[in-house]
């Protein structure tokens, strides 16, 4: 295997690591969680958008197989947690290593055509799945993040609600008077 290959396959497998890392112990609700009702994705959706971008750019593209893809359903789901994504993803790398490990010096500058980009060469490719990999790794990240931040203000809210809420009572505690007296 080309050297240069070694790193590429370093790099998508710490990435999809990232991935992974980022989705473990998340429920249904923060998997699907988006930040925004539009123009943002779920975490289930970008680590679903991974696994057929792989697909696309390292065993079509650069592999030259004929691939299944329904990108518009990737943006579209949903899911329960994400275990399955561990096979998935190690799967995904056992074929994606395959391939890369056959290529030789002449085969990653070689032309490949691409439905939206037009010919870019093989290593053109592979450097663009990670860049996409690295950026999508990120929003996942950063929705984590976002979502665990909003739960602990939630928590300090409520926290504050009640301990208010204690102090106020603590104010209207009646006092008894003896009647008649002044």
């Amino acid at each position: 295997m080309l050297p240069e290959v070694e790193l590429y396959l370093a790099r998508l497998s710490a990435l999809r690591n990232d991935t992974l890392k980022t989705m473990e112990g998340a429920s249904a609700g923060v998997l699907n969680w988006k930040p925004t009702a539009r123009e943002t994705n779920s975490m289930f959706v970008l680590a679903t958008h991974l696994l057929g971008s792989e697909r696309h750019w390292i065993h079509r593209v650069v592999g030259g197989l004929t691939i299944a893809r329904d990108r518009d359903a990737e943006f579209r789901a949903r899911g329960k947690d994400a275990e399955n994504f561990r096979g998935e993803y190690a799967a995904l790398a056992q074929a994606s290593a395959e391939i890369l490990a056959r290529l030789s010096e002449a085969e990653l500058s070689a032309p490949r055509v691409t439905p939206n980009y037009g010919t870019v060469s093989a290593r053109w490719a592979i450097v663009h799945l990670i860049e996409h990999y690295a950026e999508h790794a990120g929003q996942m990240s950063l929705t984590r993040q976002v979502w665990e931040a909003g739960q602990q203000s939630k928590s300090k809210k409520h926290a504050l609600s009640v301990a208010e809420g204690r102090k106020a009572k603590s104010r209207k505690s009646p006092v008894k008077r003896a009647r008649g007296k002044k």
